[in-house]
Parts: structure tokens; sequence; C-alpha cells
């Protein structure tokens, strides 16, 4: 891919994208690797395009939201023992009670 060109998208891509949404990423970010607009990645989070590729790390458990960086230790920890691969990201969310706040995200993978 050479940057500033738009380009088909591979269907490694696509899954990749896929994947990237579902851990958070933002469209703007994805269009700045993959050089497509927001409307394609929008379309793909839909399903209204590429419907049949699944993304990339299919083999999610679990997701652990985690308030302290103790937690997401502990998390992290346990899972790992017992021998689950773990993706580890910072994310912000909106809570009912707590409006806007920065947490620890684990992603939990088959064994």
């Amino acid at each position: 891919m050479r940057p500033g060109k738009k380009t088909k998208l591979t269907e490694q891509d696509v899954a990749e994208i896929k994947y990237l949404l579902n851990i958070g990423s933002t469209y703007k970010e994805i269009c700045d690797v993959y050089f497509c607009n927001p409307g394609t990645i929008s379309r793909i989070k839909h399903g209204k395009s590429f419907k049949d590729i699944k993304p990339v790390g299919m083999n999610l458990v679990d997701t652990i939201f985690c308030s302290t960086e103790v937690f997401a230790e502990e998390m992290f920890t346990y899972y790992t023992k017992k021998g689950y691969s773990v993706s580890v990201s910072t994310v912000g969310i909106t809570t009912g009670t707590h409006g806007d706040i920065v947490v620890k995200r684990l992603d939990i993978l088959e064994k």
C-alpha cells in the first residue's frame, strides 16, 4: 500500500479492521492505516459489506474491563496461568454513574 492512495481492501485487511473495531479503534485510526474512507469502515462494522469475513482473533472468549491497574494485573495473571492468551489495551468508556473513565480492557482468547 502506498501512503495517500486508496486501495482495495483484502480479506485479511477486513478481518484486521473488524478486530480493530472490536477493540475500540476509531474510524479515523483505521482509515489512516488502510487508506479508506469512514463510510467503508461503517459498512464493515454494521455488516453491510464483507459480512462473511470474521475478525482476526475470532477466538475471543471474554472481555473484561478493569478500573484499576492492580485488578488488570491480577486478571492477566489469572488467565495466562490458566493457559489463555490475553490482549490488553487502554480504552475510554462512559458509565451511567461515573461518567467518562479510562480503563484497561482485557480480551481473553481461547486456549
